[in-house]
């Protein structure tokens, strides 16, 4: 049989298809599936405790990462005592004493705020009697922001608070501005602001609501009219290493800013859930005046809302608590309810594929805090860590992880 050349490029071309869409599907098949983003309930993980180590109600939690390895910190101001756990074994790895006489004294009035930015080098906030930089072993290095007199309470001396949004550069301190009744319009605009380690040079000028929050405006007068008399409103953030994450608690969608610039933003909310507007979230928490003082209300039964948002270790997930319901809940030393989440979930989205999924959390086992800037709550490379309600013994602190499928 002969073929002509007309004949010969038909076969040619016909043949060269097959194999392109034999190529093609081929190629389908060999891509990975990206499965559903899921979160996971991976258990208890628990911390040994001993005769030293005590646990306060203020303590908070965070897990910094030296030389590749994971360590747990927390303080107890009434012990003075900051406590460092291996995180994978569990077990305890340091405790810094800080001394309350001489001169290695750190004065502390309601808790312990602090953050490391080295293992050997820890900030510590005093929360009224000014800054302190210690070492390891619990020495003084440098004491900063103190009040004009020393070992004078005057929590207007400390512009900033050490939380997971501390960060240093160079030999200035950044941190959560702290509101202050004495503020006028124009500061309360900030919320970010910074201390100099080597002197007292201190700046409210940093990031402003405005940057994250559209009913700043509203927001500050609404602060600023005290009828009612209400507690500032107070935004979530979390530092990783060069980003600032920051988050409005009735916005779905969390900010990044590197060197305080918009850089990025997410949206990590549950459509199924309507936030609440400004106005009632600022009437949750009042300022009530008394004849001899003032006392703090708060409301029982709270609308949808945020609480605080926290970052994975290698910047790839991100993590917020929605507050879906409270309910009241009955204290021994009150005379008055105070409120219980009745229902959260975990909003968690991966920046790497773009997924977001939201996860119902079982709130009668955890301790899932109203703030925005939650003490009990942390993240490892493990997941997200919740402080149980029932500690299952006097000789461990047990927290629950909440983790996310590998993609």
């Amino acid at each position: 049989m002969t073929f002509s050349l007309k004949h010969t490029l038909q076969i040619l071309s016909l043949g060269a298809l097959l194999y392109s869409c034999d190529a093609f599907d081929a190629s389908k098949k060999q891509e990975p599936e990206t499965s559903p983003l899921k979160v996971l309930d991976l258990g208890t993980k628990s911390f040994s405790l001993d005769a030293e180590t005590a646990i306060d109600y203020n303590s908070r939690f965070k897990v910094n990462i030296f030389d590749g390895k994971e360590y747990l910190t927390f303080a107890n101001r009434p012990t003075s005592r900051i406590y460092e756990f291996d995180y994978a074994s569990g077990e305890p790895t340091r405790i810094i004493k800080l001394e309350k006489d001489g001169p290695n004294a750190v004065n502390l009035f309601f808790n312990i705020g602090m953050f490391f930015y080295s293992k050997d080098s820890i900030l510590v906030d005093s929360g009224g009697f000014g800054y302190y930089l210690i070492n390891g072993k619990g020495e003084v290095l440098r004491k900063f922001g103190l009040p004009s007199k020393e070992n004078t309470l005057n929590p207007d001396c400390c512009p900033i608070s050490f939380s997971n949004a501390s960060f240093v550069e160079g030999k200035t301190v950044f941190g959560v501005q702290r509101s202050s009744v004495k503020d006028k319009p124009e500061v309360s605009e900030y919320t970010f602001g910074s201390i100099d380690i080597s002197g007292d040079s201190k700046t409210k000028k940093l990031l402003k609501l405005s940057s994250f929050v559209p009913d700043y405006k509203e927001i500050i007068k609404m602060e600023q009219a005290k009828d009612p008399w209400v507690i500032p409103f107070q935004p979530s953030f979390y530092k990783l290493g060069e980003f600032l994450y920051a988050a409005s608690p009735i916005s779905d969608t969390v900010h990044v800013f590197k060197d305080f610039e918009l850089v990025d933003k997410y949206h990590l909310g549950n459509e199924a859930v309507e936030l609440t507007d400004y106005r009632s979230l600022l009437l949750l928490n009042q300022i009530q005046q008394l004849k001899d003082g003032v006392q703090s209300v708060r409301e029982v039964n709270q609308p949808p809302h945020f609480a605080d948002v926290f970052v994975s270790p290698d910047g790839n997930l991100i993590y917020r608590i929605l507050i879906e319901a409270t309910k009241g809940k009955k204290v021994e030393t009150l005379d008055y309810e105070i409120p219980e989440v009745a229902k959260a979930s975990l909003v968690v989205f991966d920046k790497s594929s773009g997924q977001l999924t939201s996860f119902d959390l079982p709130v009668d086992e955890l301790d899932i805090p109203l703030s925005t800037q939650s003490r009990s709550i942390f993240v490892s490379s493990a997941g997200i860590h919740f402080e149980t309600k029932e500690q299952q013994s006097e000789d461990r602190l047990d927290f629950r992880i909440f983790g996310v499928n590998m993609q």
